[in-house]
């Protein structure tokens, strides 16, 4: 999944940067994870990278005003803050090596969504299973 498909459903999303940032990491993590969609090849380099991020923006005239170029540094910090917790909780995983598919990946390590991440299809599933997951299930 390369990073142009992944903004049109983040910033559909959230269309302001003000909204992105004013969210937690965990919070954030519910849109991203949706804006991934199920994707089996992710390059979190090209998913929290400030040249396709550019790209994008400039490309789209309605999410420029949304997103001005001064808060791309910030989004990207926020992104990857967001990415971590997602890694963390194991919503995001490496792709293992050396599988017989016959895709060629280029360079670096890419991830996929795993199936816990699956099960998440809008951010009020996520924002559920944090709520599950504060109280020990003992």
């Amino acid at each position: 999944m390369r990073l142009q498909q992944i903004f049109p459903k983040l910033f559909e999303l959230l269309p302001k940067a003000d909204q992105l940032l004013s969210l937690e990491p965990e919070e954030l993590a519910g849109p991203l994870l949706v804006a991934l969609d199920g994707s089996d090849y992710i390059d979190p380099f090209e998913v929290i990278s400030i040249e396709p991020l550019r790209r994008y923006v400039g490309s789209q005239p309605s999410v420029r005003e949304g997103y001005p170029a001064a808060h791309h540094d910030e989004i990207l910090f926020a992104l990857m803050e967001s990415w971590q917790w997602l890694a963390s909780e194991g919503f995001v995983a490496p792709r293992p090596t050396g599988l017989s598919e016959s895709i060629s990946l280029s360079r670096g390590i890419y991830y996929f969504v795993t199936k816990r991440g699956k099960t998440i299809a809008t951010s009020e599933d996520l924002e559920a299973y944090r709520k599950g997951n504060l109280l020990p299930k003992r």
